[in-house]
């Protein structure tokens, strides 16, 4: 039987291997079923029973700061992208007391969501709490679940949210259940999941609907109206948004969140292209305006002017704002954004481009990925529109090395936002993530370019995209037509074609390659170096098809994190001498997730390398692996990976242990000092994959581990074949010795091309990131 390494329900694994048997399901059921129709305040709890998957009971009167981040990363992925495979997929049939994977079909997967949202949020709070060192009360959940969704915590703050649903359930409590649903409302809006964002805030209306004490539902039901128009507002349906936020506001009363409350609906004015009603609604949010909301106050007033079409007072009022933002870099980082784009709609370009550059210069001063006060009044801008904007304003200025140059900034920033205050890494300030994130300026990155490689530097805008081809004595910049708005459809158009095995993939691959290499007019034969920006990151550059030939016959190709790791890898000091260290098939506890192939493939790889030390089954465990991967030349893992598309950090790899401890995050890569890896394979399912922000950084497995200090990392695309996978990787090692790694992998896929030449599903799954060499 053919196996796939992937997920069929990253769900499933999580509590399957956070609860011990079928019995910590008992209770688990509708949110309303432990719930007194006619009881508001919380149940008088019974005595904790000594069980390991019951908490104790709930305490307003001990409220924690903080919440430990639970040991287990409950990664509720996409889709089920291998439902009903098995091997590296966890598919099949899990065993007894397992959850099920999802259905395949998506109308089929949306249904059971939403029927089973609070089910299975609360189970995962069950599962979580099993395995809490010191569990907290549920009013501590709750608070903590705001303050860690405000600081970009998402996934720990969905956790604690969980974690407190649970417990509303034990106790019967319904204030408790809605607080808690709102909280999971606040996070997922925060981390963009929009659909689960409205579907929460309606969890929240529906709890506080049968609050007994009317007073504490309509408290509940404002935010929760709130957090539906902004699901609205960013979803584009700004009439939609603005009957929300007005009905918010008739809840809110005289709360001190209505001024921001009533510029959010003058950014829903706005967007209906409405500036006199948006005016009227700053003027009244004015009036009671705290020091906090000035701010944005501003900028909202001088968004007025620009949609009215005066941009010369639009571009007064940013000036203005930009002067007053003191040492707010934050501030005058929005404010120098608009006064740029006021002058560009003024006809002053000079004057734009050097207002957007200086809002870049001032970005690079802004720590932090998200600030919750924008949010709450309206504003959902990305930083990275800021530098899209520079960078398009100096390719249209003919300057290439300057928008390359802010290209490479809005890189190293969207990294160092990701990172601080969230990780600490072994190596600290030593690690190859720091070298990436200092981004310096082309000129002194030139003594660096291979003479052997042509390297490709993409950035992506809405509607049209540049490419920088830079060689040994070269930098060219091209125009490339197509933008963000056609390329993110025609690239999930073609990885599903792929992912299903479709006969039109070349025909898919042809129109991609038209747009984004056919233009570059590279050397024939030459190696392609590709730092890919937004949805480029997705795309397997290998499997393009110019109408002939898939790229890969056409040269060899490898991916950069960025123009500045290509020169850290240059200057990097020879990796170290030490052997290889080879895991496979760890033993998951349950035959269902069993992966015979990787086994017999890690015992391949490991007997073909000189001095590597192989681990399987019971001994392929996390401890092994942070203790034994400092030092090795080349570490190479198979086995089952889920990409956490809301927090990518908390992405796990699922390695053999006790439990949920077996679990080994993005996140937790950071804590291995892997400076002497000159190359790390992940030979499991989707380990390339993660988060593609709004044009920012792309974050999972690929920059975590680089980040670590790994020098090469080859990773999956999609859900790879498990005996082709097998028969690549032996092919791979048996080459990577004698010749370049690139062009190992490349002769490697050629191999399996020429058995499966229109299948691009068994060869083209993996990438090469980082060390190309």
């Amino acid at each position: 039987m053919i196996s796939i390494r992937s997920t069929a329900s990253s769900l499933a694994l999580a509590l399957g291997l956070a609860l011990a048997s079928p019995a910590a399901w008992a209770g688990v059921g509708n949110a309303d079923s432990s719930a007194g129709e006619d009881d508001d305040a919380p149940a008088a709890p019974t005595a904790p029973t000594t069980s390991a998957t019951t908490a104790p009971a709930p305490s307003a009167t001990t409220v924690a700061t903080a919440v430990p981040v639970a040991p287990i990363a409950v990664a509720v992925a996409a889709a089920a992208l291998s439902a009903g495979g098995d091997g590296r997929c966890l598919g099949g049939q899990p065993a007894s007391g397992r959850p099920a994977p999802p259905p395949r079909n998506a109308a089929a997967a949306q249904a059971v969501g939403e029927a089973d949202a609070v089910v299975r949020i609360a189970a995962e709070g069950r599962a979580l709490l099993a395995v809490e060192a010191k569990p907290l009360d549920a009013v501590s959940y709750c608070s903590a679940s705001g303050a860690l969704a405000d600081r970009g915590e998402y996934r720990a703050a969905i956790q604690a949210a969980g974690m407190a649903l649970f417990l509303g359930q034990q106790y019967g409590d319904k204030t408790l259940l809605a607080h808690a649903a709102r909280g999971l409302a606040y996070a997922y809006s925060l981390a963009g999941a929009l659909d689960q964002a409205e579907r929460w805030a309606d969890e929240t209306l529906r709890f506080a609907a049968r609050l007994k004490d009317a007073r504490a539902g309509e408290a509940l039901h404002a935010p929760a109206l709130k957090v539906k128009g902004d699901v609205a507002l960013r979803q584009g349906r700004a009439a939609e948004a603005a009957t929300l936020y007005r009905q918010a506001l008739a809840k809110l009363g005289q709360s001190a969140l209505k001024p921001w409350y009533t510029v959010a609906l003058a950014q829903a004015a706005l967007a209906q292209g409405q500036a006199a009603r948006a005016a009227q609604s700053l003027a009244e949010a004015r009036r009671d305006a705290p020091p906090a909301l000035l701010p944005a106050l501003g900028r909202a007033e001088a968004e007025v002017a620009l949609k009215q079409g005066d941009a010369a007072r639009a571009a007064s009022l940013f000036k203005v704002a930009a002067d007053a933002a003191g040492d707010d870099a934050y501030v005058r980082m929005w404010s120098l954004h608009g006064l740029g784009r006021a002058q560009r709609a003024g006809g002053n370009k000079i004057a734009a481009l050097a207002s957007f550059v200086e809002a870049a210069q001032s970005a690079d001063a802004v720590r932090g990925r998200f600030r919750s006060e924008e949010f709450k009044s309206g504003f959902f801008g990305s930083a990275q529109d800021i530098f899209d904007d520079a960078v398009a304003a100096a390719a249209d200025a003919g300057t290439a090395e300057q928008a390359l140059d802010l290209s490479e900034r809005s890189r190293s920033r969207a990294l160092l936002d990701l990172l601080i205050g969230r990780v600490q890494p072994a190596g600290a300030g030593l690690t190859f993530v720091d070298r990436v994130a200092a981004a310096e300026p082309v000129a002194a990155l030139r003594p660096y370019l291979p003479r052997d490689a042509a390297v490709v530097v993409y950035h992506v805008l809405d509607e049209q995209s540049i490419a920088w081809v830079l060689r040994a004595g070269e930098i060219r910049q091209v125009v490339l037509p197509t933008g963000r708005r056609a390329l993110g459809p025609r690239i999930a158009e073609l990885l599903e074609a792929i992912r299903g095995d479709a006969r039109d993939v070349a025909p898919r691959a042809a129109a991609l390659n038209a747009a984004l290499v056919a233009p570059l007019d590279l050397r024939s034969d030459e190696p392609m170096l590709a730092v890919a920006h937004d949805v480029l990151y997705l795309l397997p550059f290998g499997a393009l098809h110019d109408g002939k030939a898939w790229l890969v016959e056409r040269r060899a190709v490898a991916s950069l994190p960025s123009l500045n790791a290509l020169a850290a890898l240059v200057r990097a000091p020879p990796a170290a001498s030490g052997g290889a260290l080879v895991m496979g098939n760890p033993d998951l506890g349950d035959a269902a997730y069993d992966l015979p192939a990787a086994g017999q493939e890690a015992a391949a790889i490991a007997q073909r390398l000189k001095g590597a030390v192989l681990y399987t089954r019971g001994q392929a465990t996390r401890e092994r692996l942070a203790a034994e991967a400092p030092g090795r030349r080349l570490i190479h893992i198979a086995a089952h990976a889920t990409v956490d598309e809301l927090d990518p950090l908390a992405s796990p790899l699922y390695l053999a242990g006790n439990g949920t401890q077996a679990a080994m995050t993005a996140r937790d890569f950071y804590s291995i000092d892997l400076r002497q890896a000159r190359l790390i394979a992940l030979s499991a399912c989707e380990t390339g994959l993660g988060k593609v922000g709004r044009g920012n950084e792309f974050w999972g497995f690929q920059r975590t581990v680089m980040g670590a200090g790994a020098r090469g990392l080859l990773v999956s695309l999609w859900p790879v074949e498990d005996e082709a996978t097998a028969a690549l990787m032996a092919r791979f090692y048996e080459l990577v010795g004698t010749r370049p790694a690139m062009t190992a992998l490349r002769q490697a896929q050629l191999d399996l091309l020429r058995q499966y030449r229109d299948r691009p599903i068994l060869w083209a799954g993996f990438m090469l990131a980082g060390d190309w060499r």
